[in-house]
Order: C-alpha cells, then sequence, then structure tokens
C-alpha cells in the first residue's frame, strides 16, 4: 500500500538528517544534533512499517510463496546499485581503498564497532548493513509474531527493558556509539517496533478521523516530539538512545495513516519523499566534496549560502540519480529475477 503521507515524512526526515550531518561554519557541531538520533530511529521503525503492510497483505491475498534468497534480492534491487556508486565515490575522494572498504562493499561494516569500519566508505551508508540483516530475518519474525504473537511481544518488551536498563551501562564508552546506535542487533529492537506498530494500528489505516482529533492529535504529536528532542539533549549519552523516540514516531505514523491530509500529500513533497533514499546516501558525499572544491577555488561563502547551496545541489542530483540510475537498475534487476522464477 502505497501511503503519499508516507513518503512525504521520508523526505522531511531525510532534510532531519542533513541538519544533523551539516555545520553552520565548516567544522563546528551539527545544525541539529538531535536529528541523527530521530530520522535513523524514524527509517527503521517506517521500515518495519512499511515492510509488514505489504508482507502481510501479500500473505493474506495469495499465499507467500517468494523465497528468502529473492526476497532479499528484490530489497537490495532498489539500494545496493546506488550504495556501490556512493562507495566509489568515496574511495575516489580519499584516493585509496582499503580492507574497511571490502567490508563496506559486502555490507558487513555496521557488525564490527569500531568507527573506521562502520563509518568507512561512504559513511551513512553503514545503516544499508543493518536493513541487510532485517531483510533477512524479516519473514521468520513475522513467522514467530502470528505464532506466538502475546509470548513475542512480552519476550521483546522485557527484552528492551533489560537492554536499557542493565546492558546500556556496563557498554564501554569506546563501543557505545557502535553498539547502542549502530548495531543490527540493537537496532533490531527499532525494526520490530515498526512491525509491532503496524500491527497495532492496523485498524486505523484509513479510517480517517474528525477535523477536531485532527487537529488533536496533530497537537499531541508535535508536543511530543518537541519534548523527546528536549528530552535528548537534556539526556547524558548513551542513555538517548532510540527507544527515547519510540512514543513520539508511534503518534506520528498513527497521524500520517489515519488523516485525510493536505500538507502530508502535496506533490512537491511527495516526490521529495520518493527521491528521499538517494538523498540520504549521497547527502554526506556532496557535503565534502563542495567544501573540497571551495576550498581549492578559494572560496569563502556566507555559511548561510553555503548550506542553501549544498542542499539545493543534493536535492537536485537526487532526482537525477534516482530516476536515471536507481530506477532503471531496479527494474533491470527485478526483470532479471522474474526470468530466472518464470
Amino acid at each position: 500500500m502505497y501511503f503519499q503521507s508516507l513518503q512525504a515524512l521520508r523526505g522531511i526526515f531525510a532534510l532531519v538528517i542533513f541538519f544533523h550531518h551539516i555545520s553552520y561554519i565548516k567544522g563546528d557541531g551539527a545544525i541539529f544534533a538531535a536529528g541523527g538520533d530521530m530520522g535513523v530511529a524514524f527509517f527503521f521503525i517506517l521500515s518495519g512499517f512499511v515492510m509488514s503492510q505489504g508482507y502481510f497483505k501479500k500473505e493474506t491475498n495469495s499465499g507467500n510463496n517468494e523465497s528468502i534468497i529473492k526476497f532479499i534480492i528484490k530489497r537490495l534491487s532498489k539500494i545496493y546499485p546506488l550504495h556501490v556508486l556512493c562507495l566509489v565515490g568515496a574511495i575516489i575522494l580519499k584516493s585509496s581503498i582499503s580492507i574497511h572498504d571490502i567490508c563496506n562493499l559486502l555490507l558487513l561494516q555496521s557488525w564490527i564497532p569500531a568507527k573506521e569500519w562502520y563509518f568507512s566508505g561512504n559513511a551513512v551508508g553503514w545503516c544499508l548493513s543493518d536493513f541487510l540483516f532485517f531483510y533477512a530475518i524479516f519473514p521468520f519474525i513475522c513467522s514467530i509474531i502470528k505464532s506466538w504473537r502475546t509470548k513475542f511481544i512480552t519476550i521483546y518488551f522485557a527484552v528492551c527493558i533489560i537492554y536499557a536498563c542493565f546492558i546500556i551501562p556496563i557498554i564501554p564508552p569506546h563501543l557505545q556509539d557502535g553498539i547502542i546506535y549502530i548495531s543490527p542487533l540493537t537496532r533490531l529492537l527499532d525494526f520490530i517496533f515498526g512491525i509491532l506498530l503496524w500491527k497495532l494500528l492496523q485498524p486505523y489505516i484509513y479510517t480517517y478521523i474528525s477535523q477536531a482529533k485532527c487537529h488533536f492529535l496533530m497537537i499531541v504529536t508535535l508536543t511530543a516530539l518537541i519534548i523527546t528532542t528536549l528530552i535528548w539533549y537534556a539526556c547524558p549519552s548513551p542513555y538517548n538512545l532510540s527507544i527515547l523516540w519510540w512514543p513520539s514516531i508511534g503518534l506520528l505514523l498513527l497521524y500520517a495513516v489515519s488523516v485525510n491530509h493536505k500538507l502530508l500529500t502535496l506533490t512537491p513533497l511527495v516526490k521529495f519523499g520518493d527521491v528521499s533514499f538517494s538523498f540520504y546516501l549521497i547527502h554526506v558525499l556532496n557535503i565534502q566534496y563542495f567544501d573540497i572544491i571551495l576550498t581549492k577555488l578559494n572560496i569563502v561563502l556566507v555559511p548561510l549560502v553555503r548550506i542553501f547551496t549544498i542542499l539545493v545541489l543534493t536535492v537536485a542530483l537526487s532526482f537525477f540519480i534516482h530516476y536515471l540510475f536507481v530506477i532503471p537498475v531496479e527494474r533491470f534487476i527485478r526483470s532479471k529475477i522474474s526470468r530466472v522464477g518464470s
């Protein structure tokens, strides 16, 4: 099922991550430091949510006999070619290649809790390593939830509590980012939350609520996001973890699928949401290349002009890459898969 509102939110949160990675003045701190945790949590949760919609609907309508390998290849056909392209761009940028880049190419980097590994190549590509793991075990998770729903939910939230209260405090500081923020095993909690959230919100999908309730839900959702952001800034690391964002993101998804939107169905916003993955994957490289060019040309831009220029160029390049590279390559790969299966 295609939700225009969810596509719009993809675009919005891709921008949130962009402002996490770009600084007002080159070398200073991020403009929006909380954007990284907020944005990544949103995309992992959304992935579980959207994949559940497609998977369970297909299973209900026609039975799901698709092999796990075929399922994974289909999912990777959209993200992996661009990942390779960005990795090449990162290698060109640093003018060298290392064993870390090979690990990055194989999407294994997020399993190693050291920055020189999980941030190797195109640094933001680490999330694809997590997604590959999620794709591989997604059918098993769905099967377990279907057979052992109550027990699974009980065990899941028990694991979340144990992780937050007892495991995080004993993780060495130098491993905190690699385990809490990066590791596929811990980020799996976000992904499963998205699956369970879809199961919970399924009765409310497309049951558009009244205008009064819509306004109330919007106010509650925005308030929750603002409060969570303030807590994030006040909460010492490593406790400003992704679980912190679950309630507000859950409210946001409820709002997105149960309200007849005007803002979240605006064509420009939805179109940008369609290319948000390309935007996400290229934005850090774009920032790096742009700043290098400015330095070599000895050009100094006013901070706001620099930020605006990089943003516009990245958006434009995202549309170019999405429609002239990502979609054609994805169609080619999927056509080959269909031929093999027929």
